[in-house]
């Protein structure tokens, strides 16, 4: 793993600060851990900029659809589990980045478990009061469309067979864009980590 990431090139960010950020992408919220810094609370805040632009250009979403619909907040060092880079809650919905090494391109691993358990609460109309992630396939809801279910199986055995570069592709239907903008899309296409 890298010491520090550079990136090189992409849209260029004017975000300074929280509430910037908070705006731009229409983020439930933001929150530091008590030990991260001002100038790391900075490196955080402009990398995971970059990194959410660049995944949301690669996507072909707008900025503010990144929140999934203002469900998702991001957390800063204020969340971290022992060694992890990085991980995701579903009780909160946040992703939370590691005061030390949460610059270190996890954004997109994460994000892909956001949108794993934001398809999970659209297929029971958010109303079923419990956690759980559709590519878990048991429990799945009656809101996603028979073609977004048998392509969500699709990647499920994509993963479950090792094989994190097959591509699993289906047309965003009306019903898909309504799932915050091409999310099941996103959901599928993003089978580059386990």
């Amino acid at each position: 793993m890298p010491k520090r990431t550079d990136r090189i090139g992409g849209v260029s960010t004017s975000i300074k600060t929280p509430e910037d950020m908070l705006s731009f992408f229409s983020f439930k919220g933001i929150e530091y851990g008590h030990y991260v810094d001002d100038s790391k609370g900075l490196e955080h805040l402009i990398h995971s900029t970059e990194a959410f632009m660049d995944l949301a250009d690669m996507l072909n979403m707008n900025y503010f659809d990144m929140s999934l619909n203002v469900r998702l907040s991001v957390c800063f060092g204020s969340r971290g589990r022992g060694n992890a880079l990085g991980h995701y809650e579903a009780d909160t919905k946040a992703i939370n980045f590691t005061k030390h090494k949460g610059c270190l391109g996890i954004l997109a691993h994460e994000y892909f478990h956001a949108i794993d358990n934001y398809l999970f609460d659209f297929s029971h109309s958010y109303k079923n009061g419990q956690m759980g992630y559709v590519t878990d396939i048991k429990n799945i809801g009656l809101s996603l469309s028979l073609e977004v279910v048998e392509a969500i199986q699709d990647l499920r055995s994509s993963i479950l067979s090792g094989n994190g570069y097959e591509s699993v592709n289906i047309e965003p239907s009306k019903q898909v864009r309504s799932a915050s903008r091409y999310t099941c899309v996103l959901l599928i296409n993003m089978l580059r980590e386990t």
